[in-house]
């Protein structure tokens, strides 16, 4: 079965590699989602359907509808400190083609330069490195309770070794930075990169710090990332 991809972005759809009879299944649901008043506010900020596949049974595909708000990030209510200790982040960086996301416990939102801004740490041993230094900017992913797991799975194994969003369950899509995010958030942050500098043991004033995290010398590296955009499932 051929796969299905449609997306409405600026209110424009695209479509690829559908045969007849699914695209007069979609021509009749894009009718209907033209006309929606939801569709129509929605447009100002971001609305995504994508067509996942084709259900082998009755040959129709099947359409799931994940709708984004776009958000001041200024006016976020909620409280740093768990949203990184314990909900955690997911990071991910690079493009729609190659991209790889590590799950993050550390790290910070702020306000620098005058701007929204999220400073995350990621080693040089992580495969999401690699994508990091390559890319402008990236992506932070908020996920729900219910999506723990797929958390754990990314901050437990490497992209370098398995397809990490097969074992997560995530689903990828293009982010308007050129990054990648995913459907399941309940908050994204589209970041570009303003700021990188590698830790070192001089600059520990806790020396504390550095014989508990960085014994092994395997420091990460910081990064400042500027919110350019800020959205919220809804």
């Amino acid at each position: 079965m051929n796969a299905v991809k449609l997306q409405v972005k600026r209110g424009i759809f695209t479509k690829k590699r559908v045969k007849q009879s699914e695209f007069d299944y979609f021509e009749r649901i894009k009718s209907v989602l033209v006309k929606s008043k939801n569709l129509s506010k929605s447009l100002g900020a971001r609305a995504l359907f994508s067509a996942l596949s084709v259900d082998n049974g009755a040959g129709r595909p099947k359409l799931s509808i994940m709708k984004f708000e776009k958000i001041d990030p200024k006016s976020l209510n909620e409280n740093s400190a768990k949203l990184i200790g314990s909900d955690w982040l997911l990071i991910c960086a690079g493009t729609p083609e190659k991209y790889n996301m590590m799950t993050a416990s550390w790290g910070a939102f702020g306000f620098m330069w005058n701007a929204p801004s999220i400073f995350v740490f990621v080693r040089p041993t992580r495969y999401t490195y690699r994508f990091m230094e390559e890319s402008k900017g990236f992506t932070i992913n908020v996920l729900p309770e219910s999506r723990r797991e797929a958390l754990r799975v990314c901050g437990s194994v490497s992209g370098r070794d398995c397809d990490k969003t097969a074992l997560s369950g995530l689903t990828p899509a293009p982010a308007e930075n050129g990054g990648v995010f995913f459907e399941e958030a309940r908050l994204v942050f589209e970041c570009r990169k303003a700021y990188s500098q590698m830790m070192d043991a001089h600059s520990f004033e806790d020396k504390g710090f550095l014989e508990k995290w960085y014994a092994d010398s395997n420091f990460h590296k910081m990064y400042v990332g500027i919110i350019e955009s800020a959205y919220k499932s809804v």
